[in-house]
């Protein structure tokens, strides 16, 4: 099982299963430093998805997409 894992500036960490789209979804956009998603986009030419356009890419794409947001401390994707 793949979780991703963040925290936040209060030191509290957030988890979501990686196989729950829409709460990873909303996990990662929720990161608090700066602009950490629309940043993370643009410095790795990634293109941003909306909500919708997640649940129909295939699981393996999934994973690969979340494997470029991946910065210590931010947002890690671990295996439990």
């Amino acid at each position: 099982m793949l979780i991703a894992v963040t925290l936040d500036r209060e030191g509290h960490f957030q988890v979501s299963d990686v196989d729950n789209r829409e709460e990873t979804w909303i996990l990662l956009k929720s990161i608090e430093w700066g602009q950490f998603y629309e940043d993370q986009v643009a410095d790795s030419e990634l293109e941003e998805y909306e909500i919708e356009d997640i649940y129909e890419m295939e699981a393996e794409d999934w994973e690969e997409y979340l494997q470029n947001f991946i910065t210590r401390g931010q947002f890690e994707i671990l295996e439990i």
